[in-house]
């Protein structure tokens, strides 16, 4: 498997700090054609998507488009603990769950 393979985005730190750097605006590279400083994205923050009310944590997060569970399109996501939506449920955390094509995927 090369790195060609797996899901990468290389960012641009300088002048960043502990969070500043993962940002839409300093991406460098990335496997995903889709993605770009450009795109529009329902969320791209290493906070991520937190709703305790439903238990999700999602941290490290690139998400391109949210219209519910089976609507959700991104390209890069780590869930902290079993989410609200059936792709947060796994057997270990934290999981790191991303497109494996070559664009954003549901």
């Amino acid at each position: 498997m090369s790195l060609c393979d797996i899901g990468y985005v290389v960012f641009d730190g300088a002048g960043s700090d502990i969070n500043s750097w993962f940002a839409a605006s300093r991406l460098l590279a990335t496997r995903w054609t889709t993605m770009s400083p450009n795109t529009s994205y329902n969320v791209f923050s290493i906070d991520g998507y937190v709703a305790p009310s439903y238990g999700d944590y999602r941290r490290f997060h690139i998400n391109k488009v949210y219209g519910g569970c089976a609507n959700a399109a991104g390209y890069l996501v780590v869930p902290e603990n079993p989410g609200y939506c059936e792709w947060d449920r796994h057997e270990t955390y934290p999981q790191f769950l991303y497109a494996e094509s070559t664009t954003d995927t549901k």
